[in-house]
């Protein structure tokens, strides 16, 4: 149990009750969050960019490659920061050397809001907000300079302007360590989704960091009592209670990509039937020796569903991530094409848990078929996950009808794929799809198997017809109505 395990350094940690489950990590999981929502970022931009822009951020992620990471790893929080800056603008890659000194600092800050949710209001003074400011890794700081925190209306909202909330002076020793404190009020706001985000002023030079998100929400205490609530439940949603808990109690912004109002409504709807157009966990994948929990999530975008897509997750990204941003766009028009239900899930490496890849897999094949029945059922590898499948594949991958899979391995694929009809992403591959025998087909990928991402979703839906004419025939069906 976590009763006593404070959830950052000095908070207080959560009462018996409110986070029941060994294993639980807060603090860990916020900091995949974060990789989560820089990732998210940089997709974002990258799938905007021009073939300039992305030649300019391939080449940097290429540069900052860590000596030694195993080829599939992805790319470390400051490559990415520095990548998704150089798709948006010249701040810290272009201009002067006082810009871009401030900008490194500006974008290795994260900014932690406790509580990670404050109360609609029309007038007066909202509730203290606590902001954490910490330094997610080392950057040369200047001896001095003013730490400004800025709240950034909701998007859209009419009449809605930037509003300071705190100045301070600050020092290079602040930034050490477990960082600094600063204490803000909210603004006076209608529920909507609000952000932070910190500048950094040194002798006229000015540079904001990376916003995040604080929403406005009519009701918290509702909202917490309603997780409390949850928490006794052995269900998927008791992940969700668990994640809005610690966003109360330490800022942590989980599950990653979640907003607090749309846990809520998951929690509030008590596990539909069906998952929706709002993705949600849906069963447990595997526990860790650790006690760590891995869900499985779910989103169905269109009905009725004739595939199932399974994206297997890297190891280091959150299973509920992949269905944020333009990614998560991107996924929701492949499953409308293909009329499909979407999971996402990791997979066990070696060692992680006492069961294996193939009993997992087993696992989430059948959960899918409780949710929709007998369909089509294709593996979407995603990143280093087809290290984690290679052993599920060995033993044949029974039940899976395809298999779709990023590798950072140039040449022609050679690998056991369990005898599934296969793409494969390489390196040196040709520029359309091409055969290369036993039903195996690759075409041209990434060195960096992140950049792939966007990629298997459009795969995905224009690959998949002719490999399983079922989710083809629904695709056309669908147009036709």
């Amino acid at each position: 149990m976590i009763a006593a395990l404070a959830l950052f350094a000095g908070l207080a940690p959560l009462a018996p009750q409110e986070l029941p489950l060994a294993g639980y990590d807060p603090q860990g999981l916020h900091a995949e969050a974060v990789l989560a929502e820089r990732t998210r970022l940089f997709l974002d931009a990258w799938i905007q960019a021009d073939d300039v822009e992305r030649a300019r951020a391939r080449g940097l992620l290429a540069s900052l490659r860590r000596s030694g990471a195993p080829a599939s790893a992805p790319p470390s929080l400051p490559a990415l920061t520095r990548a998704w800056r150089s798709l948006e603008g010249p701040q810290g890659e272009a201009g002067n050397a006082a810009v871009a000194g401030l900008a490194a600092l500006a974008d290795a800050l994260d900014l932690r809001a406790v509580p990670g949710f404050f109360a609609a209001r029309e007038q007066g003074l909202g509730e203290v907000v606590t902001v954490a400011v910490r330094r997610l890794w080392a950057v040369p700081t200047p001896a001095r300079l003013v730490v400004t925190l800025w709240w950034l209306p909701p998007a859209g909202a009419e009449g809605a302007v930037e509003l300071r909330a705190r100045s301070e002076p600050a020092t290079a020793q602040a930034f050490e360590g477990a960082g600094f404190e600063m204490f803000v009020r909210p603004p006076a706001s209608a529920p909507g989704t609000w952000s932070l985000v910190a500048e950094l002023e040194q002798e006229g030079v000015r540079v904001r960091g990376v916003p995040v998100p604080v929403e406005c929400l009519p009701d918290p205490p509702a909202a917490i009592g309603l997780a409390r609530e949850v928490l006794d439940d052995p269900r998927a949603l008791r992940a969700v209670a668990q994640g809005l808990l610690a966003c109360a109690r330490s800022g942590a912004r989980l599950p990653a990509g979640l907003l607090p109002s749309q846990g809520t409504a998951l929690l509030q709807a008590r596990m539909r039937a069906r998952p929706g157009m709002q993705p949600q966990p849906i069963a447990l994948a595997f526990r860790g020796k650790d006690g760590r929990e891995h869900w499985a999530w779910a989103w169905l975008p269109a009905e009725p569903p004739c595939a199932v897509l399974l994206l297997l997750a890297p190891q280091h990204e959150p299973a509920e991530a992949v269905f944020q941003g333009e990614l998560g766009r991107l996924w929701r028009a492949a499953a409308h094409d293909l009329s499909a239900l979407v999971l996402s899930a990791h997979l066990p490496r070696a060692g992680v848990s006492a069961e294996d890849a193939p009993q997992v897999l087993e696992r989430l094949r059948a959960a899918a078929e409780e949710l929709v029945g007998k369909l089509p059922l294709v593996l979407v590898s995603r990143g280093d996950a087809l290290d984690a499948l290679h052993p599920a594949l060995v033993a044949g991958a029974s039940g899976c009808d395809a298999l779709i899979a990023t590798t950072p391995r140039e040449g022609e694929p050679r690998a056991v794929y369990g005898g599934l009809s296969a793409l494969i992403l390489a390196p040196g591959g040709p520029a359309g799809p091409t055969a290369t025998g036993s039903g195996v087909e690759w075409v041209l990928g990434e060195g960096v198997p992140l950049l792939d991402d966007p990629r298997l979703a459009e795969l995905a839906a224009s690959w998949l017809p002719a490999v399983l004419p079922r989710a083809g025939q629904a695709g056309a069906e669908q147009d036709g109505r």
